[in-house]
């Protein structure tokens, strides 16, 4: 009876041992599909719509979704690029912009005071 347990326990090892060799495989092949398909989203338009409708479409998990925004977001700028020009320019923007409201309270007293000034000689 120990002989059967023993053969059974041993199965049991070889069973666990083949599924985890199965999954790792499995995993392997995503990796590769997965890298080829990025790949070639990089460089075809067509493509990178597609794969942008398949995440959008199959990929609903919050954790998912987060790690694929730098590739959502790289796959959208290969489809609609903006030139360096805008770029820059949207950046000086932004810091005039955080300038300009850290400089709210200053610039607000001094049109006061221009005002008030304005005023007295009218």
């Amino acid at each position: 009876m120990a002989d059967i347990k023993q053969k059974i326990n041993d199965l049991k090892d070889e069973i666990a041992k083949l599924e985890k060799k199965a999954k790792s495989e499995d995993t392997a092949q995503k990796v590769v599909i997965g890298g080829m398909l990025l790949s070639l989203a990089r460089k075809n338009k067509d493509i990178a719509k597609m794969t942008l409708g398949w995440i959008d479409e199959n990929v609903t998990r919050k954790n998912d979704l987060d790690r694929l925004k730098p590739i959502i977001a790289e796959l959208n700028e290969f489809l609609n690029p903006v030139p360096a020009v805008i770029q820059d320019e949207q950046k000086e923007n932004a810091q005039e912009n955080s300038n300009m409201v850290d400089d709210v309270g200053v610039v607000g007293v001094q049109s006061e005071q221009l005002q008030n000034n304005f005023n007295r000689v009218m």
